[in-house]
């Protein structure tokens, strides 16, 4: 069996622009395409639009952005990892007194932080 040709140089080929597709397609035990797809391809548009500047943001801080509940927040911005939604690679960092548990989280796109 033949290997695929290797990708071409530049952009990682797997990532692509969320804000072209109406309908994505998500996964999980409770997950009916009809049911959430529209609600859950808003939400992850709104989350990724806020994370595309490559800011620190807590999940609090990216709910008063967007809107939606942080548990929401964090299985989206799992799934930007997905080769489906990008493969984007997601930073993560802690912030505060290590008892809080607290989190920053930041996209990278291309393996560069978006600036603008």
């Amino acid at each position: 069996m033949r290997k695929p040709p290797p990708p071409p140089p530049g952009p990682d080929p797997y990532q692509r622009d969320l804000f072209a597709q109406n309908d994505m397609y998500f996964d999980g035990k409770t997950y009916e395409h009809e049911r959430d797809s529209g609600r859950l391809s808003k939400q992850m548009k709104r989350i990724f639009a806020v994370m595309l500047d490559g800011q620190w943001r807590t999940l609090d801080q990216i709910a008063q952005l967007t809107g939606d509940p942080t548990a929401s927040i964090s299985a989206r911005l799992r799934d930007l990892r997905k080769p489906r939604f990008g493969r984007y690679t997601m930073s993560k960092r802690h912030v505060g007194p290590p008892e809080d548990g607290l989190y920053e989280y930041r996209v990278l796109v291309n393996d560069k932080i978006q600036t603008g």
